[in-house]
Formats: C-alpha cells, sequence, structure tokens
C-alpha cells in the first residue's frame, strides 16, 4: 500500500488507527493528513488540516491513536482529534521552542519540553498549564511517560548525561524522583518497559517497572526506576543509537528463544550503524544481541515491535520501511515512498499493519 499526496511533504510522524481502518501522517510543514484503509487496495484520503505554523519540532499520539499533539518551533501544543481533525486544545509555551513531547497513554495529560530545559505538565481534558520545573538550561531531547502515566523520564542535551526521573504526588506535583548516572554522551532515547505484572500472591515489586536509555556513548542501561538503580550496561554497538523498542514475551505471540528461555522480554535497538540488534532479557540481566538484522546501509532513525512480536520495522535516513521476521530474521519487505528521512514508527495493535 502506498499513501501520497501532492500536497504532502516530507513525513515526520504516521500512526495506524487502533482498528487498524486509518492512518494519520504528519509532514514537517505541520499539515495533518488523515486516510481510510479500509480498503487496502483503494486507499482514501479524508481529511487534511493544518496545525500553526513554523514547522514542526515533535508529535506524539495518545495510546489509543485517537488524538494527535503537534508542537511546533514556535512554542505552540495543538491537539487535534484524528478522526475529525477537530482542534481539542492549543496550548502556548512561550519560553521559546518546543524539542520534546510525551502524550499520556490514556490521553490526559501533556508533558512538554524545550530548549532552556524547562518541563511543562499540561492537563489535556481543561487546557491547563498544570505545573513548570526548571531542569539544568540545557535542551531537553526526550520525554516518556510510564504505562501507569505515574512516572516521567527526561534527557537533556550536550553536556549534561544525566536522565531524571519524575514521579507525581498526591498533591498532583511532579518532583524529583532519581537523577540517573551512568551515560557518558547524550541520551537520545528512553523508554519504560512493560507494566509490571503482578506474581503469583499479586505483589508487584517483585517485577518492578524498568527503563531503558541509550544513546551517541553506544550503551544500553537498563534501570530500576523504582530504586534508581541501574540494572546493567550493555556495550559494543558500534555507533550511537537513536531508537529504542521493547514488549514482554507474555503478550506476544512468539516462542521463547533456546538460548534464553527464561527471557521476559524482547528489545530492539537501532541507530546509526545501519543494524537492527534484537535483545532478549529480564530484570538482572540481558543477552547481547540474539540476532543482528540488517537490510540498509544508512542511519536508522525508527524502530518498532508488531504486538505479536513476529514482525520488526525500521525505517530513517533512506526514506525505506523495512521489514524482518523476528525468529529467522529475514528481510520480509520494503515500503518505498517517502520522500524524506523517516523518524518515527508505530504498529497496528493486530500486528497486521
Amino acid at each position: 500500500m502506498k499513501l501520497e499526496d501532492e500536497q504532502q511533504r516530507s513525513l515526520y510522524s504516521v500512526k495506524i488507527r487502533e482498528d487498524g481502518k486509518g492512518v494519520t501522517a504528519v509532514d514537517d510543514n505541520g499539515q495533518i493528513f488523515v486516510w481510510d484503509i479500509t480498503r487496502p487496495d483503494v486507499p482514501n484520503l479524508v481529511e487534511t488540516y493544518t496545525a500553526v505554523s513554523p514547522r514542526i519540532g515533535m508529535v506524539s499520539y495518545s495510546g489509543d491513536g485517537q488524538i494527535v499533539a503537534v508542537g511546533n518551533l514556535g512554542g505552540t501544543v495543538q491537539l487535534f482529534q484524528v478522526a475529525t481533525g477537530k482542534l481539542i486544545q492549543e496550548l502556548s509555551d512561550e519560553t521559546g521552542p518546543i524539542l520534546s513531547l510525551a502524550l499520556s497513554t490514556d490521553g490526559q495529560l501533556l508533558v512538554t519540553g524545550n530548549k532552556e530545559g524547562h518541563l511543562r505538565f499540561w492537563s489535556v481534558a481543561e487546557g491547563k498549564l498544570q505545573q513548570v520545573i526548571e531542569t539544568k538550561p540545557v535542551a531537553i531531547n526526550a520525554l516518556a511517560i510510564s504505562p501507569d502515566g505515574k512516572m516521567l523520564a527526561s534527557t537533556h542535551g550536550v553536556g549534561d548525561h544525566a536522565v531524571r526521573l519524575w514521579v507525581v504526588g498526591a498533591d498532583s506535583c511532579w518532583r524529583i524522583r532519581h537523577t540517573l548516572l551512568g551515560h557518558t554522551h547524550v541520551i537520545w532515547s528512553v523508554a519504560f518497559g512493560p507494566r509490571p505484572e503482578p506474581d503469583a500472591i499479586g505483589n508487584l515489586s517483585a517485577k518492578p517497572q524498568q527503563l531503558v536509555t541509550a544513546g551517541s556513548d553506544q550503551t544500553v542501561r537498563v534501570w530500576d526506576v523504582e530504586t534508581g538503580q541501574l540494572l546493567y550496561t550493555r556495550r559494543g554497538q558500534p555507533r550511537a543509537l537513536s531508537a529504542i523498542a521493547i514488549r514482554p514475551f507474555s503478550t506476544m505471540q512468539l516462542p521463547l528463544p533456546e538460548e534464553d528461555p527464561e527471557a521476559e522480554w524482547l528489545l530492539v535497538l537501532a541507530g546509526y550503524d545501519h543494524f537492527v540488534h534484537v535483545w532478549t532479557g529480564k530484570r538482572t540481566q540481558a543477552r547481547m544481541p540474539s540476532r543482528t538484522l540488517h537490510g540498509t546501509d544508512k542511519a536508522l532513525y525508527g524502530v518498532a515491535i508488531s504486538p505479536n512480536g513476529r514482525i520488526i520495522a525500521g525505517a530513517g535516513h533512506d526514506k525505506i520501511i523495512y521489514l524482518w521476521n523476528t525468529v529467522t530474521g529475514a528481510l520480509l519487505q520494503n515500503f518505498h515512498g517517502h520522500t524524506n528521512s523517516i523518524s518515527h514508527l508505530d504498529c497496528h495493535p493486530n500486528g497486521e499493519l
């Protein structure tokens, strides 16, 4: 399937609707395109609307893909109802360009980060700024909200190699909980692990929430967010890492690998070495890549795991989306059509798109 329109510029982000019948694409000029793909052989552009100018700086989606938040370099965020193009909220950050966004799974909390190192917490329903935190005066590169919406991870630009973990209290105010130290260069990607599942007696503490970080120091670090403890570090990547995807085996239709039968999750990394690295792991350790996938000689900026775990997708500088078989590592298919680099990937919940 190829979705294109003469007005569509270089795509900044793409999201597939939860029911698999629609695709939302945002280009680098702030135009939002909504496609009906009920019939994949005859895709239909049903809606086009434009966010504010100047050019966008970041895009984030709610967990169900029903809301898209578009932030621009002028310091404004607009939230749209994807299906209708209705503008839900317009929020303004008067302190400067927005460089990072995170929207909670339920779409109720928006967090923005700017080049001055300010975090802003917004209520989407009310359109109100709830809190501002002034961190270090360095650009905020990446943000991630935990699956339960109670934790935030932030990373900064050049000169600051820390990951900061924030928690929301009973008074609805966010406070620093841990500063995670260990990286020696810029951190480009952060991702919370899957929501912890209770053990046989309902105890969650046996499997605490984890955070995975990666960046220009060519390392992957896994942290226990409850204690701030570094669980382990994996080195050996030849170039900077730019994207992370993680899924638990308990939610995938994927057999446990013979070489790691106790694995709890599948971790996929991509970066400037042109490869996708597939790891398996658990709370206390990760197995250095069980498989390395290759299909391009250009840097990769985005990576995703299908919900059933059977397909890994990667894309980047060469404007092509690659699909690999997770188990065999075989390159299944590639999709052409983009006219510029691809920076974001996502998969439909049923794993078909």
